[in-house]
């Protein structure tokens, strides 16, 4: 699954460099056409395989690039496989601001109203 990544990546920063300013790693959904890598980078999952071929990648296999599974792949542990793969590479790339640290708010204490009787 990595080097289908590793191919997808290659492409993404030659046709659209910067490319890790679109992405939202708590909403990614690969199964969804506009939460999955390609639709959160173009607007959906169709107008991302256009630009990938608009870039010169005529013959794209999407399964080839890690943002489809080939069709005798498709279950959920296949595409639960896929999304952590993804996951692991966005930790490496994506740019500080979007780290992975989850900064909790802070809990307010309610007052406690005293009723009398």
């Amino acid at each position: 699954m990595y080097d289908r990544i590793k191919r997808c990546i290659n492409i993404l920063n030659k046709i659209k460099p910067d490319w890790t300013k679109n992405i939202k790693w708590r909403c990614l959904d690969l199964q969804n056409p506009y939460w999955c890598i390609l639709g959160q980078i173009f607007g959906n999952y169709d107008k991302g395989l256009k630009a990938f071929k608009n870039g010169g990648y005529d013959d794209l296999t999407p399964w080839l690039y890690g943002v489809s599974l080939k069709h005798d792949e498709i279950n959920e542990k296949n595409w639960n496989e896929l999304h952590d793969c993804w996951i692991d590479v966005l930790k490496i790339i994506l740019p500080k601001e979007k780290k992975w640290t989850h900064k909790k708010k802070p809990r307010h204490k309610r007052k406690r109203v005293k009723w009398t009787v």
